[in-house]
């Protein structure tokens, strides 16, 4: 599932920004509260229309896109976005 949210963020960056509810929260899904604070965030987001995110998930993306525009990955930026890198 990660995937579907890295494509959202790297080639639609506004409807990602819109629709994610990033959880910077600790919770342990595990005990009783943790789950009940999960689900109070999984219906907050159905509610609005929105994905949840762990924050360290959003981190693990960040850092997939930074290497994905890296400058190693030349030929990939220019294919991505050819009028910033021209390609």
């Amino acid at each position: 599932m990660i995937w579907r949210k890295f494509h959202t963020y790297v080639f639609e960056r506004e409807r990602f920004d819109r629709e994610a509810l990033i959880i910077t929260e600790n919770i342990s899904r595990r005990s009783t509260a943790g789950k009940a604070r999960w689900q109070e965030l999984e219906d907050q987001a159905l509610s609005e229309g929105k994905f949840l995110l762990l924050q360290e998930d959003l981190k693990a993306i960040q850092a997939m896109r930074e290497s994905l525009y890296s400058k190693e990955n030349e030929k990939t930026r220019k294919v991505l976005d050819p009028d910033k890198w021209g390609g």
